[in-house]
């Protein structure tokens, strides 16, 4: 196994005891960090569940993220293929009909998005503590990006199309 995915796993095994200490009181059981650098077409992420990250990567579903890329709060969509594949993947582990939530925020070099999954469809107030622990993590992941840049991953997509501000 090569080192970008040694160090996926450890992320993954952080990401758990971060989601747990952070999110899982808001009924949150399923948690991932993205940032995007558009200037230099690079992704970070930190994954909570190693064997999905594999299987999203596997299966070009990174392709489609730039449709995700939208300032704010939304749901992903029931009847689409990255929905599905993930209902599917989540069922492996007890957890049935997941509501799937992107946060999405611009930052400097592009985009962060965190995206969580819970048992409800979240509150007000519910959105309030994911905005502050999403600025924690994205706290966190600074000097990660600054000092292990081998974990970036290059873009794959039409990113060209995606600029900071639209």
């Amino acid at each position: 196994m090569n080192l970008h995915h040694n160090n996926m796993k450890l992320i993954s095994q952080h990401m758990q005891s971060w989601t747990a200490s952070k999110l899982s009181c808001l009924g949150i059981y399923e948690c991932n960090y993205s940032r995007f650098d558009l200037k230099k077409s690079k992704w970070l992420v930190f994954p909570m569940h190693y064997a999905w990250y594999c299987e999203y990567m596997e299966q070009g579903l990174d392709a489609s993220l730039i449709s995700r890329l939208k300032r704010g709060t939304h749901y992903w969509d029931h009847t689409t293929k990255i929905y599905r594949k993930y209902n599917r993947f989540i069922n492996t582990v007890d957890i049935y009909n997941p509501h799937r939530l992107d946060i999405v925020l611009e930052a400097k070099e592009g985009f962060e998005m965190l995206t969580v999954s819970s048992d409800h469809l979240l509150l007000l107030p519910e959105y309030m503590q994911i905005q502050k622990a999403l600025r924690e993590l994205s706290d966190q992941a600074q000097p990660i990006v600054q000092n292990k840049p081998h974990l970036t991953l290059d873009l794959r997509g039409a990113w060209t199309e995606l600029e900071v501000g639209q």
